[in-house]
């Protein structure tokens, strides 16, 4: 059929060493893996730590997806990753202002001021719908539908 089908396992595989020259000598080769576990190290994200205040916050309504923090002309919005990854056919959600996502979120808290801390306490969950109808979920089980402006 020339149809190419990768061997899990049902014919038997074998494993060649030294077959060709390397592309660099082991010593390169070594001291590359020494950087690259010190950059490791270097660069490892702290566990629990996030470089957007609503990473794994904001949950797709239409496919359950989380969305992700994009830059679009130097405003901050969050867009579904099935939308971001595949277009309209991964699903239908259209992206959310930051700004105006966090006007909403000072009302449904009655603060002033967006607050990381007070925002960190209070919210659980946010889910966009379709509609554009933000349902924000507290920890204390409280749920609040606000649609957005």
């Amino acid at each position: 059929t020339k149809k190419l089908i990768k061997n899990k396992g049902t014919i038997p595989q074998y494993y060649a060493e030294e077959t060709h020259p390397a592309i660099i000598d082991i010593e390169t080769f070594k001291r590359a893996q020494e950087i690259m576990k010190v950059n490791r190290i270097k660069y490892k994200c702290e566990p629990g730590k996030k470089n957007y205040i609503f990473t794994s916050k904001i949950q797709c309504g239409i496919c359950g997806k989380n969305y992700k923090h994009k830059d679009r002309n130097g405003r901050s919005t969050w867009v579904c990753s099935n939308h971001h990854k595949y277009g309209d056919e991964g699903c239908i959600a259209k992206p959310i202002c930051e700004e105006q996502l966090i006007k909403l979120l000072n009302v449904v808290l009655q603060i002033k001021e967006f607050d990381e801390d007070i925002f960190n306490e209070t919210i659980e969950k946010i889910k966009i719908e379709e509609s554009r109808t933000v349902i924000v979920i507290l920890k204390n089980g409280k749920v609040i539908k606000k649609g957005m402006v």
